[in-house]
């Protein structure tokens, strides 16, 4: 999947209804929200939590988390989370991705594209204790993506239950990760 870009012809809202659709009015108050945010000084610790709680949000899914890269380590150390609108950070923060073992991590970086695991249970490439820790069966892996540089992961599941991640999920969960990658970048 190549990342959601904003033709430079086209204006925001143009560009969100060619890629939201009906979510087109949430997506842009999203935006604008987490903009707004950005201009006033907010934390980054917060302002990652108000992108995972949009996500959640916007796509329906349960839980979203988003994981920093580490530059000494190259690994991802949780930052933020939210689960059915409540913070889950102080979980998320224990948890590190990108460990050796931790193949769905590897290529989500390697292929700076969004990566589906439709059963944790029996896919090799996550790490099977931490997908059983937290009770997922599907997730969506996608890069925050900073001058063609992994700089972070989103990943969004709904725990137990079975997800497809539409092309609309997907579409919106870049966004807000090329989003959080220039908050980064900001903050």
């Amino acid at each position: 999947m190549s990342e959601v870009r904003a033709p430079e012809r086209m204006s925001a809202e143009d560009w969100a209804e060619a890629e939201f659709g009906p979510n087109r009015d949430a997506v842009l108050a999203a935006f604008a929200g987490i903009a707004a945010a950005l201009s006033e000084g907010t934390s980054l610790d917060a302002l990652l939590g108000l992108i995972v709680a949009q996500v959640c949000e916007l796509t329906g899914v349960s839980r979203c988390a988003v994981y920093l890269l580490d530059e000494k380590t190259g690994t991802f150390p949780g930052h933020a989370g939210c689960q059915h609108g409540v913070d889950i950070g102080p979980g998320v923060r224990r948890s590190v991705a990108g460990l050796e073992a931790d193949g769905f991590a590897r290529e989500i970086v390697q292929t700076r594209a969004p990566v589906f695991v439709s059963d944790a249970a029996l896919d090799p490439r996550p790490v099977r204790s931490a997908m059983r820790a937290w009770d997922v069966r599907a997730m969506l892996g996608v890069p925050m993506v900073l001058a063609g540089e992994v700089i972070g992961i989103l990943y969004l599941d709904n725990e137990q239950q079975p997800h497809p991640f539409s092309r609309a999920t997907r579409d919106i969960s870049v966004a807000f990760a090329d989003l959080a990658a220039m908050a980064i970048a900001q903050a």
